[in-house]
């Protein structure tokens, strides 16, 4: 294995000097291992110096000189309406959180806790969703009573999380711009606000919008199948991953984001979502912040919960509750109970509202659905009477035929 330094690339291209964002408890990474016959910087299919058109069309509009190979055809079946933060503070974030369709449960459970509107004036959350039509009437449901949700016609499977995740950026590039940072988060992971928003504040303006930090896989090897997912030496005939950022949590700048979208259409996708954007960032020679804070199991979460950023695994409203619980009020490094309580009535208040509106669509749901069990009984009880009937006038007409036949 050979160390390589992706601003020097061995094909006599160099690359442009990599920005790296320097902070004592932070990493920056401008290296990898890769095997010596490997040439990262022509990942396939396109060799373009992508990060030169990228910047180009950000800047004056000038046109890519190549057609898109990674269309995004699909259409919004559900999307909020464009942000408006109404806070004087000029950190506004919006947290794009990956959820499958059938994980009701879940989306829930965070609406109660971390992800409860008005928690934060400068916090907004939506959920990432595609298509499970047997499913989608209880996503109408959630849409009526929460309006939070940006969904697209593609089929609900693990292997379109890429798919999900283009459409994040999609939309928050389009109808959020005034999102300073955005974060990506999947829907088994608590996040604390508290800690994110220290982190952030560390920054100075000029760097902030540069960020593009998680928790950093230096040099992931690929592994060909895995959940029902098949990646192809065609589709990417490389052993290792560029470095990328782990999926479960990471953040990035407004300005970032706007750069990851432009560069989507001319970047071939891939099933393994975080994955991928770790191929986008390294054509688009970016480097990412490796911080130990952006995850952590829920088994710890007592002995870091002044420290990290989130913790995971959450597959119950009960256990998230329960955790939230745990780092809603700490300290003096956090708000006082007075300013939480404050915060809290009239968010609970509010959400008192959305639950019995909820819970009537549920009810009104339960009836329509008892209705139509009912009528279904109806008709099989008027089926089977006739069926009996009719089985009741052929017995009679070969009973009497027999008694005919043996005269």
């Amino acid at each position: 294995m050979k160390q390589i330094d992706i601003g020097k690339i061995s094909n006599n291209r160099t690359c442009p000097n990599q920005t790296k964002l320097m902070r004592n408890d932070l990493t920056p990474i401008s290296t990898f291992d890769v095997p010596d016959l490997y040439n990262m910087i022509n990942i396939r299919p396109l060799h373009i110096d992508l990060r030169k058109y990228v910047n180009s069309h950000l800047l004056n509009g000038s046109p890519f000189p190549v057609p898109p190979i990674n269309p995004h055809p699909y259409t919004y079946v559900h999307r909020p309406p464009d942000c408006q933060y109404q806070t004087k503070d000029n950190l506004t974030i919006m947290i794009l959180i990956k959820s499958y369709v059938k994980h009701t449960v879940q989306r829930y459970a965070i609406r109660e806790t971390w992800g409860r509107p008005n928690l934060y004036p400068n916090v907004k959350v939506a959920f990432l969703l595609a298509d499970v039509k047997r499913f989608q009437r209880h996503v109408e449901t959630e849409v009526a009573v929460y309006n939070d949700v940006i969904q697209q016609d593609f089929a609900d499977h693990y292997w379109n999380n890429t798919l999900k995740t283009i459409m994040g950026f999609n939309w928050v590039t389009v109808s959020c711009p005034e999102a300073k940072i955005i974060i990506f988060a999947d829907d088994d992971h608590l996040i604390h606000m508290q800690n994110i928003l220290a982190f952030l504040r560390s920054f100075p303006t000029e760097k902030l919008s540069k960020l593009y930090a998680g928790y950093l896989i230096k040099s992931g090897s690929v592994s060909r199948v895995t959940v029902g997912m098949t990646i192809s030496v065609n589709d990417y005939p490389y052993p290792y991953w560029p470095p990328y950022l782990r999926g479960g949590l990471f953040l990035m700048s407004q300005d970032m984001a706007q750069t990851f979208a432009m560069a989507f259409p001319y970047v071939k996708s891939l099933p393994v979502d975080d994955a991928y954007l770790g191929v986008v960032a390294y054509k688009l020679n970016i480097t990412a912040l490796h911080d130990e804070r952006f995850t952590q199991v829920k088994e710890r979460i007592k002995k870091y919960k002044n420290s990290h950023f989130s913790f995971n695994d959450f597959k119950s409203r009960e256990t998230l509750v329960e955790a939230w619980k745990t780092i809603s009020v700490r300290g003096t490094s956090t708000r006082s109970k007075e300013q939480y309580n404050e915060i809290r009535s009239p968010a609970t208040s509010g959400r008192s509202d959305r639950r019995k509106q909820y819970n009537e669509m549920l009810s009104r749901a339960t009836s329509e659905k008892s209705e139509r069990q009912k009528q279904y009984k109806t008709i099989m009880a008027h089926a089977t009477s006739v069926k009996s009937e009719k089985q009741k006038q052929y017995i009679k007409e070969n009973l009497s035929h027999d008694t005919d036949m043996s005269v």
